[in-house]
């Protein structure tokens, strides 16, 4: 597999990236996109809203989100 770097080093993004990627709105509920997620085995996923890109969720801050719900530590200011 190793072989192929140098080929695929040499690309553009715009000639590798996935054109229509499953997306996600701000008012999705955050249990839907985990199931995407989960589905899907992806690790982040595009938010948009009517379009355009807001954001990113990652399984990281679905993981901090749940975490701080049920009284983790308080991060400090």
């Amino acid at each position: 597999m190793e072989h192929n770097y140098p080929e695929v080093l040499g690309k553009k993004a715009e000639e590798i990236m996935v054109r229509n990627p499953l997306t996600v709105s701000p008012q999705t509920p955050i249990l839907e996109a985990a199931s995407y997620m989960g589905l899907k085995n992806f690790r982040r996923l595009p938010v948009a809203d009517h379009g355009k890109l807001v954001g990113m969720v990652s399984i990281g801050d679905i993981h901090r989100g749940l975490f701080f719900a049920r009284g983790g530590c308080e991060v400090e200011s």
